[in-house]
């Protein structure tokens, strides 16, 4: 299953482009065009040796990067996925989860634990 993660706290958003109330995502505001880095970030717990899943990024609802699988672990994990994309206003990025079987995504962790973190780049 992908499931979206529905991120409701923000650290600080200088160009209030995401939205932590609705959407849950960050949309390029009008005249942010570029390239951007991003970071996902989810943790698992209450694992066993048979769950597995990934973190993904989604660009305008479509995955385009994801970590790698996480199988055969015991307990608590975290993993991350990174990327930079080309965007152009009005592009959006979602955080999602896929999970095949087991455990549960940690989202009262606080941002510590489950998180989407990205910047513009200056290049």
């Amino acid at each position: 299953t992908v499931t979206k993660i529905n991120l409701n706290v923000e650290s600080f958003d200088t160009d209030d482009a995401f939205d932590s109330s609705t959407n849950y995502r960050f949309t390029v505001p009008t005249g942010g065009d570029g390239k951007y880095f991003f970071v996902g970030t989810i943790t698992w717990v209450n694992l066993t040796n048979e769950d597995e899943g990934q973190v993904r990024i989604h660009k305008n609802g479509t995955f385009v990067q994801g970590s790698g699988y996480f199988q055969g672990q015991n307990g608590t994990v975290t993993y991350q996925a990174t990327q930079v994309l080309n965007l152009v206003a009005g592009d959006y990025i979602e955080l999602h989860g896929y999970q095949v079987s087991g455990g549960a995504i940690n989202a009262d962790g606080g941002e510590a634990y489950t998180n989407l973190k990205g910047y513009k780049l200056g290049i």
